[in-house]
């Protein structure tokens, strides 16, 4: 849950400053990739929160990020000419996998201790 709340704070901070004029090209650019798997992942678990114990297997990230990565950076430039493929879109959706998972683990330790 404090994931999702850093997060979704990040990105309304990074809309507020695009929306003034106010972001550099890495937050106009990436910063969303990036914030997108964090968001999506804790959403999904906080509604699959009935099972305590639910964890989102890193597997499943990785066919979301081949999915995501297809659609978004293949199909939809080939049929909307307004979007534009970057492959770097690619790389920021696989890192924000490995921060979604990476606090998971860093939570379940502190859990353990």
């Amino acid at each position: 849950m404090r994931l999702l709340i850093i997060t979704l704070v990040i990105f309304s901070i990074n809309q507020v400053l695009q929306n003034l004029g106010l972001s550099t090209e890495f937050m106009t650019s990436y910063l969303d990739d990036l914030l997108f798997f964090p968001i999506s992942l804790s959403v999904i678990r906080l509604f699959e929160n009935r099972n305590k114990n639910y964890e989102i297997p890193f597997y499943h990230s990785l066919i979301g990020l081949i999915f995501i990565s297809v659609l978004y950076e293949y199909l939809v430039p080939k049929i909307d000419s307004r979007f534009t493929a970057d492959p770097f879109d690619s790389l920021y959706y696989g890192l924000g996998i490995i921060i979604y998972h990476s606090s998971r683990i860093k939570m379940k330790t502190r859990a353990i201790k």
